[in-house]
């Protein structure tokens, strides 16, 4: 049976890399009726955890685990939720997009070692909000994306690999 998770999260305002202005982001999401958000377990801590400086970087929020597994030095922790008929549908649809049976809706926390959070218990959760993605379902697009950012990032790793490549040839022509 699925446990109802409740989840509002603040999202702060920032501009970095990868993951540009999520006010903008939040701005572009106005009017659809869906959105995606895109957060990966590791940007989720034991809200008992969080040191005092990175507080203001996220939210807590209250989740019950239904369980969680361990890995040796983190554990995983899994919140199910009961999405609407809305979302229920379109995960449906990316599922067979993907030729996969379902995609659970479930989300993913990675968690300390030192927690002491287990599943089926209520836990106070923390979420780095500065880590969010944005997708607009209908087209993919990343609405958090930094577009220039990303290009500015792309045209430096190909400058590196291009000098990767100058390097080992000097040096297997040096060699041979």
């Amino acid at each position: 049976m699925a446990t109802r998770a409740s989840v509002r999260v603040i999202v702060t305002v920032r501009r970095s890399g990868c993951c540009g202005d999520v006010r903008g982001a939040l701005r572009c999401a106005a009017g659809k009726e869906i959105v995606l958000l895109g957060i990966r377990p590791e940007y989720f801590e034991d809200a008992s955890l969080v040191e005092e400086s990175k507080l203001v970087h996220g939210n807590a929020f209250s989740a019950e685990l239904t369980h969680t597994e361990w890995l040796g030095n983190e554990q995983y922790g899994y919140i199910d939720f009961d999405p609407s008929p809305e979302v229920k549908d379109m995960l449906d649809s990316l599922a067979r997009d993907l030729d996969a049976d379902e995609l659970r809706p479930q989300v993913v926390v990675t968690l300390d070692a030192a927690s002491r959070i287990r599943g089926g218990r209520v836990c106070e959760l923390w979420l780095d909000t500065r880590r969010l993605h944005i997708f607009d379902p209908a087209t993919g697009e990343n609405l958090t994306r930094d577009a220039d950012a990303g290009a500015a990032l792309t045209e430096e790793a190909n400058q590196e690999r291009a000098e990767e490549i100058e390097r080992a040839s000097r040096e297997a022509a040096e060699a041979g």
